[in-house]
């Protein structure tokens, strides 16, 4: 204890360690809880370290290795044994282990055959060593919930803790590892890929990459054995299970075009610039490379004793026999991911939109029978990627939209609704029918998923309101119907101007049903809804106009060209 006030005084008085505009925890530590991983004794000394960041940091190291696993608190939750039951072990590694979990059913309507198929990994407490690993572990729920609009990235269902152990449940996807399953089916003779399956994998890996990069994350491990298979996969089997990425631990936020230093990853997919300098987003283009080098090959571009050699000076040679067999196409794309220059090399985008993916893009099964002319879950997984103020305003809108704006949308709701109160609705095992039917591949896990966001008065069901409102085609009514968009508007916004003043204050929009009623999740809180309206209200006002609230109804007409449809993929 008399150190640490010996180490606080020393700073108080040094001149030399004044604050450094360069280096600041604070800023390290976005929305981690600070010092969490120190014990709690010792935060009013950490705290007289407010002026002094770098010295702080430093610090922060120093009494995170000297607390207890067990004095260590993220902030999670800790009932999570009051909620899921441990099962067979599925894997274990050095980050800890991974269960099949089995949810403690409180509810009666929930039923045995329509039990999630959930994960759990464990990770000890005793691997937070250094603040570092605090700040990572704690990073890594954050990404992955903001990712949580995304169908191509492991779900996550919640994050617990004790006293031993962090709990991370996730979605439990039976496929296995690409890496793994693709190894297991050379062993017994059968082929490489197909350009046809090779094209779909890589559209879904693309897809969440540049998801990824939009939100300016560097997830710094691409690799095949990160990328799960939803559903099981059998090289000559007719449809393509989704790809689905996991492991965001070594993944950073890399903001206002930050670059990242030192090494990460694994050493064969490491691109050139992590090894010599300074690297940034491009660096996961060149591990997407990699990934697709092995998908068409069965080989990684650069091997040998002199790896990091290679990778920085060597070409890639695709003149070898096996090349012979693969298109020009996917080897040009193959060689603009394998670009030594990071400014040079292609984005996820560009990806996206090469001839060698966009021309399988035709090779899907019921794309003209699927609902809502195959743009069912792209609309899905639009709606799941607004915060809840504009989900919540959304929501107001479908009050006042005609019937022939949404009479597609209501009587797909008709055919799937139960009827078994007073009011329609759909529940969990109506979903998965409704997606079933329409001609679209969720797992159970992602239903309930989407349920759980698409339910904004937290009942467990889906009224025709909350279901108009994430399956609207919003950008058609803005862009064909531009009179009626903005009477509706109009409606609404006088609507919620309670006091008539001409703005939309807090208070007022505190009225909006999912933060009126108060459910305990987080969606509903004060918190969210004031950092909602402070990105509506850039001027710091205290309201907006209704420009402004037009401004966050916007809605591009191309929203859901870069979403995977979701329609069963086939050779």
């Amino acid at each position: 204890m008399r150190s640490a006030q010996r180490l606080v005084a020393f700073c108080v008085h040094r001149r030399a360690y004044k604050q450094l505009h360069g280096f600041c925890m604070r800023t390290v530590t976005t929305n981690v809880p600070q010092f969490g991983s120190i014990r709690k004794e010792w935060h009013s000394y950490m705290e007289k370290l407010h002026n002094y960041p770098l010295l702080q940091h430093v610090a922060a190291n120093v009494a995170t290795f000297f607390t207890e696993p067990n004095e260590t608190d993220l902030h999670f939750p800790r009932n999570f044994h009051e909620y899921y039951q441990l099962d067979v072990l599925l894997g274990e590694g050095a980050y800890g282990s991974v269960f099949r979990v089995i949810p403690k059913l409180h509810k009666k309507r929930d039923s045995v055959d329509f039990e999630l198929d959930l994960a759990v990994k464990i990770i000890p407490k005793k691997r937070i060593v250094h603040f570092k690993d605090y700040i990572t572990l704690h990073q890594e729920v954050h990404m992955m919930a903001l990712l949580s609009g995304t169908l191509n990235v492991v779900h996550l269902f919640g994050a617990y803790e004790d006293n031993d152990a962090v709990y991370l449940v996730l979605e439990h996807c039976l496929g296995g590892d690409v890496a793994s399953v693709l190894k297991q089916s050379d062993a017994v003779g059968c082929t490489l890929p197909s350009e046809v399956q090779i094209a779909t994998f890589m559209t879904d890996i693309f897809h969440v990459v540049w998801q990824c990069h939009l939100l300016e994350i560097l997830h710094g491990d691409l690799k095949l054995d990160n990328f799960l298979f939803a559903t099981p996969f059998t090289s000559g089997a007719k449809y393509f299970p989704f790809l689905k990425l996991t492991d965001f631990g070594g993944a950073c936020f890399l903001r206002n075009g930050d670059t990242h230093s030192g090494l990460r990853g694994t050493p064969l997919y490491t691109a050139p610039e992590v090894l010599t300098s300074s690297h940034s987003l491009p660096a996961d283009l060149w591990s997407c490379g990699v990934i697709l080098h092995w998908l068409l090959s069965g080989n990684y571009p650069f091997t040998g004793p002199l790896l990091d050699d290679a990778i920085v000076y060597q070409e890639v040679d695709l003149t070898t026999q096996i090349w012979s067999h693969r298109s020009a196409e996917a080897k040009e794309l193959l060689y603009r991911l394998l670009e030594k220059d990071p400014t040079k090399r292609m984005t996820a985008l560009e990806a996206l939109h090469h001839p060698w993916l966009t021309k399988y893009k035709i090779l899907h099964k019921n794309e003209g029978m699927s609902s809502l002319n195959g743009t069912m879950v792209q609309r899905l997984q639009f709606y799941r990627s607004l915060n809840r103020l504009q989900q919540a305003v959304f929501l107001e809108l479908s009050h006042f939209v005609p019937i022939e704006l949404r009479e597609d949308v209501v009587v797909l709701f008709t055919e799937y609704a139960t009827t078994k109160t007073m009011e329609a609705q759909i529940g969990i095992r109506e979903l998965v029918y409704c997606f079933e039917q329409s001609g679209y591949t969720l797992t159970l896990g992602e239903v309930k998923a989407c349920l759980n966001r698409l339910d904004l008065n937290s009942d467990g069901y889906l009224s025709l309101d909350e279901f108009c409102t994430a399956f609207l085609d919003w950008a058609f009514i803005q862009k064909y119907e531009p009179t009626q968009w903005k009477s509706i508007v109009d409606q609404v916004y006088k609507k919620l101007d309670r006091d008539s003043d001409g703005f939309l204050s807090l208070l007022d929009l505190s009225e909006l049903h999912p933060f009126k009623v108060s459910s305990g999740r987080d969606h509903s809180s004060k918190s969210d809804l004031e950092r909602c309206f402070r990105l509506v209200d850039t001027e710091n006002k205290g309201w907006i106009t209704l420009q402004e609230f037009e401004g966050l109804l916007h809605v591009h007409d191309n929203n859901l060209h870069h979403y995977p449809r979701r329609i069963v993929h086939c050779v």
